[in-house]
Order: C-alpha cells, then structure tokens, then sequence
C-alpha cells in the first residue's frame, strides 16, 4: 500500500519534575534545537511580563 509522504518537525519532549527539555528538528533544516524549561521560572517571569505590559499599557498615550 503507498502512503503519501508528508513533511513534519522532529518534536521530543522529556518531563522530569519542574524541568522540560525539548528537542526539536525542523524538516527544512540540517539544525537542531534543544529548549530547557524550568516550569516555576517561567510562570514568575510570565507573570513579570504580564505586570510590566498592563502597567505600560495603562499609561495615557502621548498624541503626535
């Protein structure tokens, strides 16, 4: 049976505790990229984001 190919990302992901490693192949590179994520930073740094940009966008604009 012929199965039409497709082309995807290479995505693994491995969980161990608060820390996420991921690796990713993209089909239309020779690269790899490896991400690590440790879960309680992100959501902290997330939530600094989040205060900072309400806080800018709070502020009245200034007309040309």
């Amino acid at each position: 049976r012929y199965v039409k190919p497709y082309l995807a990302d290479g995505v693994a992901v491995w969980r161990n505790g608060d820390i996420e490693i991921k690796l990713i192949a993209p089909w239309v590179s020779r690269s790899m990229y490896l991400t690590y994520t440790h879960k309680p930073l992100e959501s902290q740094a997330l939530n600094s984001d989040n205060y900072y940009l309400n806080k800018t966008l709070s502020k009245p604009s200034k007309g040309l």
